[in-house]
């Protein structure tokens, strides 16, 4: 089979890290191209991880709406000829346009997010409500909570449901000099470490998260640091939020900000919590790639969160967003016994093949992918 996947670009987000994922396992057994529709510069970390077999294209897209766009696709794919188009986030507006035009192909776009959240525009939604009418084209969305919102969001159009997945990440792979910055950082042999992967935005609600964890190590003598891993983006929000953490890290001996970083999931390894602290989520490839290594995760009850946490624990699920519920979330992790720690830690890594691996995650998708092309009328 020949299938083309196609994405804004190979920046670092969840949704990004999935792609290549994903392409990295269907190239096993099938042609796999990998197009995007930005150029690939120093800021896309996951180029370095597309495997070699994976034939990859960049449009060179504006940064604005790009008419050329529409053109470059439309060849790409009479060039390609796949037998299916598998389509994420934006790209999905340039692509309608030119799949009226092929009613024959098959595509599936996979919403990473809440409906809502990533087609806020009710003009674009309705488009896409005529799209998916068409033969040979599904969303997939990624929870139960995301498929509640695309209910909410398109009515009766057919969906499948999909659980995300990622590689099994081995721990042979670390860096050093990881290793070294976080032993640097840990008050004494016993220190627990708390990660948190992710962009410096509104979303992520690190501040939130900052101050929850000041107040584990105030109120609580908690023998701990927490580790901020995730660059800022080009807004001056972004950028108000970087701010506000380097004062706090910079005044406080537990909260380290990293920044962006190469390899960013090496930190799991290093870690004995991941804290996620967002506002709105889909299913976070962070929080999949987290039980893959056995973390213990301390999260947010958003998105697809709690559907993945109550196959783990649900008592470790913060009971809402805001400092207090996670401070408790926080000092209820930190005080696990021992051996409590352990089952967990295992409990995670069964989860995690049992139901978030991208090769049983690849399968679903290539279950589908079969079905839409063997049968034209498929709805359901």
């Amino acid at each position: 089979m020949k299938v083309l996947q196609i994405i804004p670009n190979l920046a670092g987000g969840g949704a990004e890290r999935f792609v290549v994922d994903l392409c990295n396992e269907l190239v096993r057994n099938h042609e796999v191209h990998l197009v995007t529709l930005y150029d690939l510069g120093d800021d896309d970390f996951f180029k370095e991880k597309i495997d070699s077999k994976v034939k990859t294209m960049s449009l060179n897209k504006k940064e604005s709406f790009d008419l050329s766009i529409f053109g470059k696709l439309y060849r790409c794919i009479n060039t390609i000829r796949p037998d299916i188009i598998h389509c994420h986030l934006r790209s999905l507006n340039y692509l309608m346009p030119i799949i009226f035009a092929m009613p024959k192909m098959a595509l599936i776009h996979t919403v990473h997010n809440d409906a809502f959240i990533e087609c806020p525009s009710r003009v674009i939604r309705f488009a896409r409500k005529i799209f998916f009418r068409g033969r040979k084209r599904m969303a997939v969305t990624i929870s139960q909570e995301s498929s509640n919102s695309f209910v909410s969001a398109y009515g009766d159009l057919p969906y499948k449901q999909i659980f995300n997945g990622s590689e099994i990440l081995k721990r042979e792979d670390i860096r050093e000099d990881y290793i070294s910055l976080v032993e640097a950082a840990k008050k004494g042999h016993s220190t627990k470490v708390f990660v948190n992967i992710g962009r410096l935005v509104k979303q992520k609600n690190q501040l939130m998260l900052v101050r929850a964890f000041e107040k584990l190590i105030k109120n609580d003598k908690a023998d701990a640091i927490l580790l901020i891993i995730g660059g800022k983006r080009s807004t001056q929000e972004s950028l108000s939020i970087e701010n506000e953490l380097l004062a706090i890290s910079e005044v406080s001996g537990n909260i380290h900000l990293l920044g962006e970083r190469k390899n960013a999931v090496d930190f799991l390894f290093l870690a004995d919590f991941f804290c996620l602290s967002s506002i709105y989520e889909g299913m976070p490839i962070s929080l999949i790639e987290s039980f893959g290594v056995g973390l213990i995760p301390v999260c947010t009850p958003v998105g697809g969160v709690p559907e993945m946490i109550t196959l783990l624990d649900g008592t470790l699920l913060a009971k809402g967003v805001n400092e207090e519920d996670y401070y408790q979330a926080l000092k209820a992790a930190f005080q696990i016994p021992a051996d409590r720690k352990r089952y967990l830690q295992e409990k995670a890594i069964q989860v995690f093949r049992q139901y978030f691996s991208i090769e049983h995650c690849a399968d679903n998708y290539l279950q589908l992918y079969k079905e839409l092309l063997t049968n034209a009328s498929f709805r359901s």
